[in-house]
């Protein structure tokens, strides 16, 4: 999995969701872009060869009252995307795990935590 980090003013972490010719989008937490207007992340992927990459993002959407944005960058390397399921299939109460890298002070390292569906 593809992590996209900023190293900058805001902190936190995505994952790949869709990719176009050289653009990738990215599926966030929206509570990221609230207090910019610039970003630039640090892209870092196992697969992509020569380590991180400074790409410039730009908003797509945001879904505030659900703490989501996608957002989108282009580049020439190549990043895996992550398998996306079709929300049709998610049940109520069933049991999911939202993942990532919360915070620049994150000393724990990528984290899990589960949550619930609830339409």
């Amino acid at each position: 999995m593809t992590s996209i980090i900023s190293e900058f003013v805001t902190s936190g972490s995505g994952v790949i969701i869709g990719k176009e010719g050289s653009t990738y989008y990215v599926l966030s937490a929206a509570h990221i872009f609230r207090n910019q207007n610039d970003y630039q992340v640090a892209v870092r992927s196992k697969e992509a060869a020569g380590g991180v990459e400074i790409v410039q993002l730009e908003i797509i959407r945001l879904y505030p009252n659900e703490d989501l944005a996608v957002v989108k960058f282009a580049s020439i390397k190549q990043y895996q995307v992550a398998e996306v399921g079709e929300v049709s299939q998610l049940k109520n109460n069933t049991q999911v795990y939202v993942a990532g890298l919360p915070g620049r002070e994150n000393r724990e390292g990528f984290q899990f935590t589960p949550a619930q569906v609830t339409k």
